[in-house]
């Protein structure tokens, strides 16, 4: 006896269709696109980093070979300077020793200029002396008024201050022995004389 059953075949044709169904194969590729993209992306963004870092580099590079540069020409500027400072000292000195030089050979010609212009008739000198910038003169006159102008010459002088007697001895017949003390002013009288000249000149 055969057994049919209608409920099960009942049940298949009761039930929806399905539609034709779609296969999938493919999604796990989309996702290896993706993967590759975010690489590149990455890649170029640190390609252009790089690049972007060497040019900031290279820069830098070149500033400091230039304040190098520039630093090393500042040391030989400020080199040179030194070496003109010294070389200008040094002639500064030789200048000054050599108007000491020439002050010091003018001040005996002035010395023996300003004794001659004082030295009165029958009078003359047996010596002088300098100790410290004092002369002491020693010397004979004929007369005691030969001495007193001799005396008198000195003291009005712009050249000679601090005139003193030290000895006189009067011998009568043979003359006037005598000694005295002056301080030799040489700037003080080129003072004085200036001031002349400059009111004669008003």
């Amino acid at each position: 006896m055969i057994k049919v059953n209608l409920l099960a075949q009942a049940r298949r044709e009761a039930a929806p269709k399905k539609g034709p169904s779609i296969s999938l194969e493919g999604a796990g590729s989309l996702k290896n696109v993706a993967i590759v993209a975010m690489m590149i992306a990455t890649t170029g963004w640190l390609a252009w980093s790089w690049w972007g870092l060497s040019a900031e580099s290279e820069r830098l590079d070149v500033a400091v070979e230039d304040a190098q540069e520039r630093l090393k020409k500042v040391e030989e500027d400020r080199r040179v300077v030194d070496e003109l400072e010294k070389k200008r000292a040094k002639v500064d000195h030789q200048i000054d020793l050599i108007a000491k030089l020439k002050t010091a050979q003018q001040i005996p010609v002035r010395l023996l200029d300003e004794i001659s212009k004082n030295l009165p008739d029958f009078l003359w000198l047996t010596g002088v002396d300098e100790v410290g910038g004092s002369l002491t003169f020693s010397g004979r006159a004929t007369t005691p008024t030969a001495y007193a102008n001799f005396y008198n010459n000195l003291d009005a002088s712009p050249y000679f201050t601090d005139v003193g007697k030290i000895s006189y001895k009067d011998e009568g017949a043979k003359g006037v022995v005598f000694s005295l003390t002056a301080t030799f002013k040489p700037e003080l009288g080129r003072e004085q004389t200036a001031g002349a000249a400059a009111e004669g000149a008003q």
